[in-house]
C-alpha cells in the first residue's frame, strides 16, 4: 500500500517536472521573449524577488475572497430557508437562481465597476459568484427528503419546526457543503477576475499600451522589444495621466506644468493609486507612481514634488527606505496612508518620528482626501505664505494682486507673461503697464523675487544642493540661479538657505539688484 501510494504521488510530480522542463526548452530554444512567454526559471526569479508584494498582493485577494464567501453563505443559507417555507417562492425565484449561476462573471464585471468603486465591485463580483452555487445546493439539499423519514416524522405527529430541525436541515447538509466547496473556488476565481478588471493594468490601459507599442513600431523602426521597454505617457483614463521617470526632464516639466499639485505615490496597492488618482484627477493634479524608494528619490530630485504618499500597510525595508525621504526633504509634505489597524501602530509611530505631516487612514478619509492633504502642499503652503507681501512690495491694483496670486501659485517655476496675460483675461502690453506704475517694481523683478523666495525655501533641505534646486524649480543651470539670486537679494545660491522670505524681500526692496529684463 505504500509502494503505491508513492507512486501516486510521484507520477503527477513527474508529469510536472517533465512539462516545466519542456516549456523550459522552448523558450530558450527559440529564443521567445519573455514578455510573450517567460521562462518557468524567470518565473521562479520574480516570485522570490518580489515576494513581498505578491504576499501581501494574495492577502488582499484571500482577504476578499474570505468576505465575499461568509456574506454568500449567510445570505444564500437565509434565503433557501426561505425558499423552503413556501413553495411559491421557491417556484418563482428558485428558477432565476439557476439562470444567474450560469451567468459569466465577466460579463457582469465591468458594469459593476462603472457604479461601484473598483473596492466594492471586486467584493461583490465574488460574493455573486458564491452566492448562486450555495443557494441552489442548500434550496435542492432542503427538498430532498427521504419519504420514509418524512413517513416516521408523520407517524409519531411531529410538528413543522420539528421536520425542519431534525429531518430537512440535516438532510440538506451534504448538499450545504458541496455548495459551500464549490463557492468557496468560484469566490477566489469571481476576485482574480474582478481584480484584472478593476486594475491598472486592464481594460482600456492595455489597449492603450497597445496602440502606442504599435506606433513606436510602425512610426520609428523600433523592434517590438524595444517598443515594449520604451518608456510611456498613459493618458487613457480621465481620472489623470500617469508618467514614465525615464521620460527626459522637460517631458516630464512639461505635465508637471500643466496644472494642480505634484503627487508621488509610493506603494503597490491598486486601492491606495486609485485614491489617489480619483482625488486629484487630470488638469487638478498630477501623480507619479513610484513603486520603489529609488523611483521616489529620483522624482524628488528631478520635479517639485508638493506631497508625497507612503502607503505604509505590510511595510518592507524598502518602505522604510522611502520614508527616510521624508527627513532629507522637509520642505515637501509625507503622509502615512494606513488601514490604521491595531498592528499598524509601531508602523504610524515610525513615520511620526520621521517627520511626516500626517496620517491618512484608510476607507475614512478617502472621500476627504484631496482637502486634506491640498493645504499642506509645497505650493499651497508657499502661495498662503506669500500672500500678504503684495502690500509690501505695493501692488495694489486687482490686476496686480491677482497676478501676483497666479505667479505665486506656481511655487517657483518659470512663469510666461503671454500665459499670465491670458489667465487675467488682459493683454501683455496692459499687464506690464500695470506693475510700471505707481513706484511697483516691474513684472519681470516680481517673478525673479518669486522664484528666489521659492529656491531659498527647497535649499533649506538637505536633500537639495544648488543644481538639484535648479533643476526642480527649471533654472538653466546652477549659475543661472546664482545670477538670479544676486540680482533680486545681492546674494548666491549657496547663501540662501540662511535668509528668511522677509531677508529676501527687504533686500529686493532696497534695491541690491537690478532685473536685467
Amino acid at each position: 500500500m505504500t509502494l503505491n501510494r508513492l507512486r501516486d504521488a510521484l507520477v503527477p510530480l513527474l508529469v510536472l517536472l517533465l512539462t516545466l522542463g519542456v516549456w523550459e526548452a522552448i523558450v530558450a530554444y527559440k529564443n521567445i521573449p519573455s514578455y510573450i512567454l517567460p521562462a518557468p526559471s524567470a518565473i521562479a526569479v520574480k516570485l522570490v524577488e518580489d515576494r513581498a508584494l505578491l504576499f501581501s498582493s494574495l492577502l488582499v485577494t484571500l482577504g476578499v475572497t474570505l468576505k465575499a464567501l461568509v456574506i454568500a453563505t449567510i445570505s444564500a443559507v437565509a434565503l433557501a430557508l426561505l425558499l423552503a417555507q413556501s413553495k411559491w417562492l421557491e417556484r418563482a425565484l428558485l428558477p432565476f437562481a439557476i439562470i444567474l449561476q450560469v451567468t459569466p462573471i465577466i460579463a457582469i464585471a465591468p458594469l459593476l465597476l462603472i457604479y461601484l468603486s473598483p473596492g466594492t465591485a471586486v467584493l461583490v463580483c465574488a460574493f455573486l459568484v458564491a452566492f448562486f452555487p450555495i443557494l441552489s445546493n442548500t434550496a435542492l439539499g432542503l427538498a430532498s427528503v427521504d419519504h420514509g423519514l418524512q413517513d416516521v416524522f408523520d407517524l409519531y405527529h411531529a410538528t413543522g419546526w420539528q421536520k425542519f430541525l431534525y429531518l430537512r436541515l440535516p438532510s440538506a447538509l451534504p448538499q450545504f457543503l458541496a455548495g459551500l466547496r464549490i463557492g468557496g473556488g468560484l469566490a477566489l476565481i469571481g476576485a482574480i477576475v474582478a481584480e484584472l478588471a478593476a486594475g491598472a493594468s486592464g481594460g482600456r490601459r492595455i489597449l492603450a499600451s497597445v496602440a502606442q507599442c504599435m506606433m513606436f513600431v510602425a512610426d520609428f523602426g523600433m523592434s517590438l522589444e524595444e517598443a515594449a521597454h520604451y518608456p510611456r505617457i498613459d493618458v487613457s483614463g480621465p481620472e489623470g495621466c500617469s508618467a514614465d521617470l525615464r521620460l527626459p526632464e522637460e517631458t516630464l516639466a512639461a505635465l508637471v506644468a500643466d496644472g494642480g499639485p505634484t503627487v508621488a505615490a509610493y506603494g503597490n496597492r491598486d486601492r491606495v493609486r486609485d485614491a489617489i488618482r480619483r482625488a486629484f484627477p487630470r488638469r487638478r493634479g498630477h501623480v507619479l507612481a513610484c513603486r520603489t524608494a529609488a523611483e521616489l528619490g529620483v522624482a524628488l530630485n528631478r520635479l517639485l514634488v508638493d506631497l508625497v504618499i507612503v502607503d505604509v500597510a505590510g511595510p518592507t525595508d524598502d518602505t522604510w527606505k522611502a520614508a527616510a525621504l521624508a527627513a532629507d526633504y522637509p520642505c515637501t509634505a509625507f503622509f502615512a496612508w494606513s488601514p490604521l489597524r491595531v498592528s499598524d501602530a509601531g508602523s504610524v509611530a515610525r513615520c511620526a518620528g520621521l517627520g511626516f505631516t500626517d496620517v491618512l487612514a484608510e476607507g475614512i478619509d478617502d472621500a476627504a482626501f484631496r482637502d486634506l492633504v491640498t493645504p499642506k502642499a509645497f505650493t499651497a503652503r508657499f502661495a498662503a505664505a506669500l500672500e500678504p507681501a503684495h502690500a509690501v512690495l505695493g501692488l495694489e491694483s486687482a490686476v496686480q494682486r491677482r497676478a501676483w496670486r497666479w505667479i505665486v501659485s506656481r511655487g517657483g517655476r518659470p512663469v510666461r507673461t503671454d500665459l499670465l496675460a491670458k489667465a487675467l483675461g488682459v493683454t501683455r502690453e496692459h499687464l506690464s503697464r500695470s506693475f510700471a506704475t505707481a513706484g511697483a517694481p516691474n513684472l519681470k523683478r516680481v517673478i525673479d523675487l518669486v522664484r528666489v523666495i521659492a529656491a531659498a525655501e527647497l535649499s533649506k533641505s538637505p536633500g537639495y544642493d544648488a543644481a538639484d534646486v535648479a533643476r526642480v524649480l527649471e533654472f538653466a543651470s546652477p549659475s543661472h540661479l546664482t545670477s538670479t539670486a544676486q540680482r533680486v537679494c545681492g546674494t548666491r545660491s549657496a547663501s540662501l538657505a540662511r535668509l528668511r522670505t522677509g531677508d529676501i524681500i527687504e533686500r529686493f526692496k532696497e534695491g541690491r539688484g537690478r532685473s536685467r529684463g
